[in-house]
């Protein structure tokens, strides 16, 4: 996780930054049920994670998940 994010995930409330820390993990369990997209127009490939109002930008390399940003979902895509 970038530093960055950290401190996005840092300043939600516990409610929110557990409901991501669980998606996270779901993601890297491999769980079908999580909702990713990939995200067009970007390079490198990123996608995002939706949690709620929340969107997680990431990257995935073989075995490692790079958390970018966690944004509420009106910040996300500027």
């Amino acid at each position: 996780m970038r530093r960055r994010a950290q401190r996005d995930l840092d300043a939600l409330d516990k409610s929110a930054r557990s409901a991501i820390i669980a998606a996270l993990a779901a993601l890297a369990r491999g769980e079908p049920n999580v909702d990713v997209r990939r995200l067009q127009g970007i390079d490198p490939p990123q996608s995002r994670l939706r949690v709620g109002r929340y969107r997680v930008i990431f990257g995935i390399e073989p075995g490692v998940i790079t958390v970018e940003r966690v944004l509420d979902r009106r910040d996300a895509y500027r």
